[in-house]
């Protein structure tokens, strides 16, 4: 490809995505304002799986780890969409072309659909921590989902209101479902090994069996250095160990124990 037919599909790739926002927020687009070809179909799923990528790492505390398996979990959706769209347009009465117009215009309209959606989740949902903060965010977005599914079908097919909502309706119910039965694993995550080596570094260093024989010559040590009995007076005495922990329980719990003695 070489430069000038690259800017055309660079600026045929805007003309899509432009005409994809305003269907998704209700402005009037006719067919016509799409352009089709493979190539812009190749590069929206291009797009859409870089920001998938992109999205994703910003949402992760670093240090941050690609994870291969996300690729799969990703493209196994796309291909579900797919497939769920295809069903849908064939239930509908769609031919081949305008099956594969309604599949572009649907790949228009998700790159904002995810940006929106993942916008909100990290503001909102940051901003107000209510426990039915989640349920209607998620609702929010699946009856606009519900809208756009609606407004594609019409867009492309003849088809009456009631049927173009009972089609999307199967379309986000299959979707929902698909992505409920499919295995999630995200493209990164944050690697905890290496947080645990930093903080228990010197740790890692003990040898386990000097510690292990060690143990009883400590003990007599601490009892050894318990105050001796004062006759008439109740004394009280303390010797407490802690077992190894990440979370440290037992260390807390001792020292828990020890203020109160010291109180």
């Amino acid at each position: 490809m070489d430069v000038s037919s690259l800017i055309k599909q660079v600026v045929a790739l805007w003309v899509n995505l432009s005409t994809g926002i305003r269907l998704a927020v209700g402005r009037k687009v006719s067919p016509a304002d799409f352009i089709y070809s493979l190539d812009q179909g190749l590069m929206l799923i291009a797009l859409l799986i870089g920001l998938e990528f992109a999205i994703g790492y910003v949402n992760v505390d670093p240090p941050v780890v690609y994870n291969s398996y996300g690729v799969s979990y990703i493209s196994a959706l796309l291909f579900a969409d797919f497939l769920i769209l295809l069903l849908v347009a064939r239930l509908a009465g769609a031919g081949l072309e305008q099956t594969a117009s309604l599949f572009l215009a649907n790949l228009s309209v998700a790159p904002f659909f995810l940006l929106v959606s993942q916008l909100v989740e990290s503001s909102l949902i940051e901003l107000i921590r209510l426990p039915w903060t989640n349920l209607a965010v998620f609702l929010l977005f699946l009856a606009w989902q519900f809208y756009i599914v609606v407004r594609l079908l019409r867009l492309y097919i003849p088809l009456k209101r009631f049927r173009a909502r009972l089609l999307a309706a199967v379309n986000i119910g299959l979707l929902f479902a698909t992505s409920w039965l499919l295995s999630q694993s995200e493209l990164w995550y944050t690697d905890s090994s290496s947080k645990s080596d930093s903080t228990y570094a010197a740790m890692r260093k003990l040898n386990v069996e000097d510690v292990f024989y060690s143990q009883m010559p400590m003990m007599d040590e601490a009892l050894a250095g318990v105050a001796k009995h004062r006759p008439g007076v109740t004394d009280l005495y303390l010797v407490t160990f802690a077992g190894y922990g990440y979370e440290k329980v037992f260390l807390n719990e001792v020292e828990y124990v020890r203020n109160q003695f010291d109180r």
